[in-house]
């Protein structure tokens, strides 16, 4: 597998207050499974989708051609077919216990503003809606850096890897869901193998800062939690 999986991280990665980190979300193939788009796909255009969702070698893989590219943008703009997406795995359990441990989070996402709506309506079906603080339609890949910025969020999770890159390139943390179509190596970003192993690698690389007691100076790290205003080790 191409990339690093947990590894070390680039030194210009920037972090925001670390009392409450905030971490930005992309939706589709982070929160969402898009194995229900590749079925419909693949039902419509079995000569361009592959038959095995591993098989998937590409993040463009739902526009392999124009009437392909149409079906996608009609199921992204379809609140029903939004509401029927499954959650990834491990994805509900590990969003309460960031939120328990202190975590912000924000949902930066490229669907449609058209499908808001029901995008916050999913995250109630499923429990999640104490765990994002909002969530926000960016005009494509790109146009979600400027945004993650604004928020101040110290990390960014995607599944789409020029997107990861480009947090990382950016000074935020990129966290880069690993997916069949997105192995390919990277530079800026550090390849998750899931929702558990990214709990692992927030908690442990920017944990939420422990309020100073009497006995511990401002600047102390106690047990590889930060509890002041030093920087975390950005090692893995």
């Amino acid at each position: 597998m191409g990339g690093r999986s947990g590894g070390a991280a680039p030194t210009i990665w920037r972090f925001s207050r670390l009392d409450a980190p905030i971490i930005g979300l992309d939706c589709d193939g982070v929160l969402a499974s898009d194995h229900l788009l590749w079925q419909r796909m693949r039902e419509r255009f079995p000569e361009h989708i592959p038959a095995r969702y591993e098989d998937l070698t590409t993040f463009e893989w739902p526009r392999a051609t124009d009437a392909t590219t149409a079906l996608c943008l009609e199921l992204s703009a379809d609140p029903a077919f939004m509401a029927r997406l499954a959650p990834m795995p491990q994805m509900a359990h590990t969003l309460h216990r960031l939120k328990r441990l202190g975590y912000r989070a924000y949902v930066i996402t490229a669907r449609p503003e058209c499908v808001r709506a029901a995008t916050r309506t999913w995250l109630r079906r499923y429990g999640l809606a104490a765990c994002v603080e909002d969530v926000i339609c960016a005009d494509g890949g790109p146009a979600k850096v400027p945004l993650a910025l604004e928020l101040g969020c110290a990390a960014f999770v995607e599944d789409n890897h020029a997107t990861a890159e480009a947090m990382g390139a950016a000074g935020i943390r990129g966290y880069l869901l690993d997916a069949p179509y997105n192995r390919l190596p990277t530079t800026n970003s550090v390849r998750v193998r899931g929702w558990p192993h990214l709990l692992a690698h927030l908690t442990r690389h920017l944990p939420v800062r422990t309020p100073p007691t009497l006995d511990t100076p401002d600047a102390d790290v106690a047990d590889g939690i930060l509890l002041g205003s030093a920087r975390p080790a950005l090692a893995s």
